[in-house]
């Protein structure tokens, strides 16, 4: 029957290509709105009116206006009508616009659902693949529910037209729905006979998530007894045996080919034995596939991931990090070099052998152009620091520190500083890197790294403290350039040594006159604006006068200028700087500015014992009774068996309660340990397990702290629990006690819940820990430290609430 035609009024004879062609011709973006405002209310009139001939015409037009990013909201009920239309070509738009002017957090959803139903049970294929698709994309989680049964039998479909929508569907439902996914992993364990390439690549996506969900692992071994027909399908996508249709530049079916491989390694995770079944295939896909082709190198990396994923042997592993090397040095792609820095970075932790084989390609990346490839391989190269190492790696970081951008260089910065405070070989390596450090960093250097410096020159040999005050005194007798006053980290440390040091510089191999010295600190304080570094340069000047008193006369005129400063600060310190000088007692001067004591940081500890010998401690911790320096039984227990020398201090007594810092219990003196007694457990405590030893690790007029081991498993010498039963000695009832404890590095330490936390006179409270010792990559297990901190509040009758301080033993 012939249709009538239709008149259309002016201001609705806009077609959507006139609309597209009329929005290209704007020049600006006010006239593309103006546009788009004109025909958006032509299109609310005309839905309005009721005019049910242009309603598709208009909803395109919608979707068109949508993808210009301007709100569509209005005509959201208008696509559920068009849904309901007996037209194909109008439901299909109407389908088309819900599924992208309408998510899944929109109330309107709810008047779909019942349409959504009809048409899956429609006779027709096309239309239930409509009603597939929209679910797929906008199914929230009460759809979800309510359709998710319905959708699961279409995976039965002999259409693979349907069974893909399915799947896709479905896909969406158990992501909104978790519970659901046992309704399809069911009807999915046969998929691995399925011809078609679409229904393998969608299905393999809904196995893939409905496994990593809690509910779905269940079904691992019913898809692990398919395995080998996986295996299969791929080897026959690597040798190459389908039909051109599924050819991508010489790749059979590339997709397809990453969906298998993410399957293997859902299966192959945790599994010995399905990774042995699989490693062939992977590592003919490892050689087979060619990395020069754009699909290439997408395949290999799945093929890496999932090698490095599952249960995989040496060689294999081996294998998938030179790939990553390979991309590192043979890609053009920086999408590609990218993820292979990034992998690499997930693998070091594990495999840091074979990753410090691509060292030297590592380092070349932090010269490529593309800013997050340097960040990234930045991350990388501080991953691969290690004691062994650092003597090459860590002077490269310095060489790209020179012309790193700023966006960079303060991360680069930090990650030298705490590499070379890990795993400095040495004290005078790390005082030279950090002087480094300070020349080319210049205001990126953190303030804890310049007070490190200052701390280890302090401590260090007299020629150490020589050279470094020589090496930072020739940098800051270069002139005051613009340069060198933004160096406030440099400046500061420089100032500190040239001023504490003075007299080691003019008797320095080449020796610098005192007042050299005082004419370069003199322009410096002149040129600087900064408060802080004119302060340390008042200072220094006064300390140089003092260890040379040939320089006053240079030093006095510049104090009295600061006397009239208008900083507050900097005017009192050169009053009471000349008032010292001028001292009619000379000895005061002297003695005010005399040689400060050294300085105690975590990390001048360890560099002082890396320069010692093994068993010995720093300088001021060595004058101990050997008879008091025997490793007890149950520690050569804990951290690796042995006969280990313990180098302990004697602890000091009394102490403030007032605030501490965690990091403060790996610093300070420690108590000596005593030869255990033979285990016994002291009176009213009763073991959970048989005593193996004790260390009597505090004593004090408060408390005294007995810690008892106790091995819980026979079969783990490395695992030992713990028992601190710190014992009332004083008369006094004390509450809030706690008992703090550290270990190093290689150990894990867990501390039990406390039953009590008061304690009456002549009674005790019992700390239960356990601590593993871990072995190393190699098997070995390392000698560690443990240290134990009291707190407490004793009666108000006692002392004044105190801390005990820290205590310790080691091995």
């Amino acid at each position: 029957e012939r249709q009538p035609v239709i008149h259309e009024s002016p201001e609705m004879s806009m077609k959507l290509k006139d609309l597209v062609r009329e929005v290209r011709a704007c020049k600006t973006a006010a006239e593309e709105r103006a546009v788009v405002a004109k025909e958006c209310a032509a299109i609310r009139t005309a839905f309005k009116d009721g005019k049910d001939a242009y309603r598709a015409r208009n909803i395109n037009k919608l979707v068109y206006i949508y993808l210009l990013g301007h709100p569509t909201e209005f005509g959201q009920m208008e696509c559920i009508r068009l849904m309901t239309s007996e037209q194909f070509a109008e439901k299909k738009a109407g389908y088309l616009a819900l599924s992208l002017l309408v998510d899944e957090k929109h109330e309107v959803l709810t008047l779909v659902e019942n349409q959504l139903k009809r048409d899956l049970s429609n006779k027709q294929e096309h239309i239930k693949t409509l009603a597939l698709c929209a679910i797929a994309n906008i199914a929230g989680e009460d759809m979800a529910r309510d359709l998710g049964y319905e959708v699961a039998t279409f995976l039965e479909s002999a259409s693979p037209n349907l069974k893909k929508k399915a799947c896709l569907a479905g896909l969406r439902v158990i992501r909104r729905v978790p519970s659901m996914c046992e309704t399809f992993l069911d009807k999915l364990t046969t998929l691995c006979n399925e011809k078609n390439h679409g229904v393998l690549l969608t299905g393999l996506s809904l196995i893939i998530e409905g496994l990593q969900t809690e509910e779905g692992a269940s079904f691992r071994p019913a898809y692990t007894k398919s395995l080998k027909s996986y295996v299969k399908l791929l080897k026959s996508l690597v040798m190459y045996t389908f039909s051109s249709e599924y050819d991508v530049q010489g790749i059979a079916d590339p997709f397809l080919q990453v969906r298998v491989l993410q399957f293997l390694r859902v299966i192959g995770t945790g599994d010995k034995e399905a990774s042995e079944e699989m490693s062939d295939i992977l590592a003919q896909v490892a050689t087979n596939t060619e990395a020069y082709t754009p699909v290439g190198p997408a395949i290999l990396y799945e093929c890496v991931r999932t090698i490095l994923t599952i249960e995989s042997s040496n060689d294999l592993r081996g294998l998938a990090i030179t790939i990553l090397g390979r991309f590192l040095t043979n890609s053009s792609s920086n999408n590609i070099r990218y993820v292979a820095l990034n992998t690499l970075t997930h693998v070091v932790e594990r495999d840091a052998a074979a990753v410090q084989r691509h060292k030297n390609t590592i380092v070349d990346c932090l010269k490529d152009y593309d800013i997050s490839i340097r960040k990234r391989a930045l991350d990388l190269i501080y991953t691969l620091v290690n004691s062994s190492n650092i003597r090459l790696l860590v002077p490269d970081l310095i060489n790209y520190l020179s012309f790193a951008s700023p966006s960079l260089k303060g991360d680069l910065t930090e990650k030298i500083c705490t590499a070379s405070e890990r795993y400095a070989p040495s004290m005078q390596w790390h005082i030279d890197t950090l002087i480094k450090v300070c020349v080319l960093a210049g205001a990126y250097v953190p303030e804890p790294a310049v007070n490190k410096l200052i701390a280890m020159v302090s401590r260090s040999a007299k020629e150490t403290q020589a050279q470094a005050t020589y090496k930072l005194w020739s940098e800051i007798n270069k002139g005051p350039s613009t340069d060198l006053l933004q160096k406030e980290a440099l400046l500061s440390a420089a100032l500190w040594c040239v001023g504490e040091f003075a007299d080691l510089l003019t008797t320095h191999h080449t020796p610098v006159a005192a007042e050299d010295v005082v004419t370069s600190v003199t322009a410096l304080l002149h040129s600087t604006s900064s408060s802080a570094i004119k302060g340390c340069a008042l200072t220094s000047l006064a300390k140089l006068c003092a260890r040379s008193p040939s320089t006053k006369l240079l030093v006095i005129p510049t104090l009295e200028i600061f006397q009239e400063s208008l900083d507050l600060e900097l005017q009192q310190r050169a009053w009471e700087y000349l008032h010292l000088i001028n001292s009619d007692d000379p000895t005061i001067f002297a003695a005010a500015f005399e040689r400060m004591p050294c300085a105690e940081t975590d990390s001048v500890v360890a560099a002082s014992n890396a320069d010692t010998a093994p068993g010995v401690e720093a300088a001021e911790e060595t004058h101990v009774d050997p008879a008091k320096a025997n490793a007890t039984a149950f520690l050569d227990d804990v951290f690796g068996g042995g006969d280990v020398a313990v180098n302990v201090a004697p602890a000091a007594t009394g102490g403030s309660s007032g605030g501490f810092n965690i990091d403060d219990i790996f610093g300070g003196p420690q108590v000596p340990v005593q030869q255990p007694e033979p285990a016994r457990a002291p009176l009213g405590y009763t073991p959970q397990y048989p005593l193996v030893g004790k260390v009597d690790a505090m004593e004090n007029r408060y408390f005294k702290v007995v810690i008892y081991s106790m091995r819980q498993d026979a079969g783990n010498r490395n695992k030992l629990l713990l028992a601190a039963v710190m014992s009332n000695v004083c008369g006094s009832h004390i509450t809030d006690v706690e008992l703090l404890a550290a270990v190093t590095r290689t150990a894990t330490l867990q501390m039990h819940p406390k039953e009590q936390t008061a304690v009456g006179p002549q009674a005790f409270i019992t700390q239960n820990m356990t601590v593993d010792n871990i072995p190393g990559p190699d098997g070995s297990v390392k000698p560690i430290s443990m240290k134990i901190r009291l707190i407490f509040t004793p009666c108000p009758r006692c002392a004044v609430s105190g801390e005990l301080p820290q205590s310790g033993y080691q091995t």
